[in-house]
């Protein structure tokens, strides 16, 4: 079970993963481009989506970077995408 960070987004730590969990694809658009790009973290990330939901998967990106992220994410702000 993953923890609701906002209406849209679903995060779930699986061991040394994390697995963000998007409502649509405007949101995923939205924060594939907020992690790869502005956050640096292209590398660590692989899209994991299948038919049912949209889904970026993070590996090996240390809890605290993924935290100090969040923190620049507003989620009233990502509310705008559901």
């Amino acid at each position: 079970m993953g923890i609701q960070f906002s209406n849209g987004l679903v995060i779930e730590q699986i061991g040394t993963n994390v697995l963000l969990i998007i409502g649509n694809q405007q949101l995923f658009q939205f924060l594939w481009h907020k992690f790869a790009i502005d956050f640096g973290h292209a590398r660590f990330m692989s899209d994991a989506s299948d038919n049912t939901s949209f889904k970026i998967q993070m590996t090996n990106i240390e809890p605290h970077v993924l935290q100090n992220d969040l923190q620049c994410l507003d989620p009233n702000d990502l509310n705008q995408y559901v």
